[in-house]
């Protein structure tokens, strides 16, 4: 999947809980209808209520998962001479 800048993942999300349709959204945003689904479900599995109003949109429900990595080996001095 493409990154997408916040931004463009709250638009689709409002746009989507605003009732306007997957495929109009995709043709609007050029976002791939499976996208615009997925981002949409996880909005929702993140808190986001799309029957609330008035609608609150917040980055945590559109935001970057973490992503799990190994840990830096760099002592505090090394970091803190780059």
């Amino acid at each position: 999947m493409p990154k997408h800048d916040i931004a463009m993942r709250s638009m689709i999300v409002t746009m989507k809980a605003c009732g306007i349709s997957t495929a109009a959204i995709s043709e609007i945003t050029g976002v791939s209808a499976r996208t615009v689904n997925a981002l949409y479900n996880r909005a929702i599995e993140r808190g986001f209520d799309p029957t609330q109003r008035p609608m609150t949109m917040t980055d945590a429900y559109v935001a970057d998962a973490t992503r799990s990595g190994r840990p830096t080996k760099q002592i505090p001095e090394a970091k803190a001479a780059v």
